[in-house]
């Protein structure tokens, strides 16, 4: 429980830096691509794990929600968040 809740402030600290425009990051190709992906997906469990259903599911330790990447070029999964 602890880690989800270091887990839930990470996300929220880094949904609280988000960007506007991809030249923000000061990141390109790959590594730009990488950055932006990571973030929908942080944005998308953050969203998802809001709704009140989740929300409610989550709570009564009912649903686990995992934010993952795939890396194409690795060919591997990683896990960013669970909520």
């Amino acid at each position: 429980m602890a880690s989800t809740a270091r887990a839930a402030g990470i996300m929220d600290w880094l949904l609280g830096q988000r960007v506007r425009r991809t030249g923000e990051l000061g990141l390109r190709g790959t590594e730009r691509d990488r950055a932006l992906v990571e973030l929908n997906v942080l944005e998308q469990v953050h969203s998802l794990s809001q709704s009140a259903e989740a929300a409610e599911a989550l709570q009564k330790h009912q649903l686990n929600v995992w934010g993952m990447v795939y890396d194409k070029a690795s060919k591997k999964g990683y896990q960013l968040v669970e909520a």
